[in-house]
């Protein structure tokens, strides 16, 4: 978006104030700020949506209200998936991911609890939405990720494992019980799907997160024909190297040169004394979890003809972005 922001010269302001997530990241006031409160039943749904993005923004800027008043909208853009930001795209993402005091305080109590030391690298697998929205559980496909595991997985203890789907790290720990200290038992959550109600498994999915942005090496499986958001902008905007297991033709399907200096100074301090506590491994779910019960929004579209819209079933909230 931040791309498409300089290609049609219009200015990209993001504000996470109506989202949970500002619980835990600095949102920063601007001039619209009081517009966006009396407005967030206007904000137009493209999560998901089969309406480039692109189009409806073309189509506003055309319209005579875009010279008085911003256009509201929630997007998971794609277009630009496969090509790397430049630098000013960079530094755009890692000022939106400026952590509150009271986050930092938590992500150190929480590395210390899951005795996390510094130089480590971390094994990232994303099951997908079947999981990680619909809570759906497959034991034929989680057996063959297992085999992912077993052939990636680095030996001298300095790689951590992470997963989109809570019950996959169940059944991992119950079926390699010598992984249990590796895998990080956070329960995830797709900040694209979340409520008020969600703020504890947010910022466990941003203790993920900043547990990326401070890694020395990322490798990452995907179900998808695509490398995950949640680490591809990581690995971009924070110069962290990453190895694509099953995307030959990733940006950054090999290490690239990581800079001896911070990229940025969002990277936490952690400090490893404050706790000592292990995490203890989790009962494995049953096969027939029932995926959440969510409602549908009530959100009133601008005037902007919209063909084939997906609704997404959520209340309307203003998103950092989508990982993917």
């Amino acid at each position: 978006m931040h791309e498409l922001s300089q290609r049609l010269k219009f200015r990209l302001v993001v504000d996470t104030q109506l989202h949970p997530i500002s619980k835990f990241l600095i949102s920063n006031s601007h001039e619209y700020s009081e517009y966006v409160l009396q407005n967030k039943d206007s904000v137009l749904n493209l999560v998901n949506s089969t309406t480039n993005s692109e189009d409806v923004i073309k189509d506003y800027l055309m319209h005579p209200d875009s010279k008085q008043n911003p256009i509201l909208l929630i997007c998971n853009n794609m277009e630009n998936i496969n090509i790397a930001p430049g630098a000013r795209a960079n530094s755009f993402i890692r000022a939106i991911l400026t952590p509150t005091e009271e986050f930092k305080t938590e992500f150190n109590a929480m590395c210390a609890a899951f005795k996390i030391t510094s130089n480590y690298s971390i094994l990232h697998l994303r099951l997908g939405d079947d999981d990680l929205v619909r809570r759906a559980v497959s034991i034929q496909k989680y057996n063959e990720i297992l085999k992912i595991i077993d052939a990636h997985i680095v030996n001298n203890g300095k790689m951590l494992i992470i997963a989109d789907s809570w019950a996959f790290k169940q059944y991992l720990c119950h079926v390699r019980p010598q992984l249990t200290d590796r895998v990080i038992p956070t329960k995830p959550v797709h900040l694209s799907h979340t409520t008020d109600q969600d703020a504890h498994m947010i910022k466990e999915t941003l203790f993920d997160l900043f547990l990326l942005i401070n890694s020395n090496l990322i490798k990452t499986y995907t179900t998808y024909t695509w490398v995950s958001g949640f680490v591809q902008w990581v690995s971009y905007a924070f110069n962290i190297p990453m190895i694509s297991i099953n995307h030959s033709n990733a940006v950054f399907r090999t290490p690239h040169i990581k800079s001896t200096q911070p990229m940025h100074n969002l990277k936490l301090n952690m400090n490893m004394n404050m706790m000592n506590m292990k995490p203890k491994p989790p009962n494995v779910k049953p096969p027939n979890a029932k995926p959440p019960n969510v409602k549908p929004p009530n959100v009133k579209p601008l005037n902007i003809k919209l063909p084939n819209m997906r609704p997404l079933n959520v209340k309307p909230q203003f998103r950092l972005f989508r990982f993917i």
